[in-house]
């Protein structure tokens, strides 16, 4: 159950593109704190980035100098989102710059 309309915003996680390896490493090493309806990878690197969302499977793509915003519906009561403690995964070109991810949620009671 949603306990208000209030929107909140997870705290801001940031990936040194000097790390990116041809294997998947997670940009939130602790998952998500919380169950997000959307998240925001922002591409600040000199390089293309492919996301995971299992660390395994190639899930998105995210050229450098953008942003990939991801949202599920929310108008229903059961709205999905993505889950609680979640792993973002990223793989591509050691860059230079950085890979920001921003999370939304509505806190529930």
């Amino acid at each position: 159950m949603i306990s208000s309309n209030a929107i909140k915003v997870i705290e801001l996680t940031t990936f040194d593109a000097g790390d990116l390896i041809a294997t998947f490493l997670p940009i939130n090493t602790t998952g998500l704190p919380d169950a997000c309806y959307k998240i925001r990878i922002i591409n600040r690197s000199k390089g293309d980035v492919i996301v995971s969302y299992d660390g395994v499977t190639d899930n998105d793509y995210v050229q450098h100098d953008t942003v990939l915003n991801v949202t599920v519906p929310t108008q229903k009561k059961d709205a999905l989102a993505f889950r609680k403690k979640m792993k973002v995964y990223l793989r591509g070109a050691i860059g230079i710059g950085y890979i920001h991810l921003i999370g939304y949620y509505q806190p529930r009671g």
